[in-house]
């Protein structure tokens, strides 16, 4: 179950939820992280390029 406030934030509804909500938080915590933290950096540009 999903609640909304009035600034259209959405959250997960602890207290509407029948079982635990743990595992959803944190999948949707991780999925927010890594479409913020999004590299565009090319690995090149941070290290160059290696020689064997």
């Amino acid at each position: 179950m999903l609640i909304e406030d009035r600034n259209e934030n959405v959250a997960p509804a602890k207290k509407k939820s029948t079982g635990r909500i743990d595992g959803v938080a944190a999948t949707i915590n991780a999925l927010a992280r890594a479409i913020i933290h999004e590299d565009t950096t090319s690995v090149f540009e941070k290290r160059g390029p290696r020689t064997l």
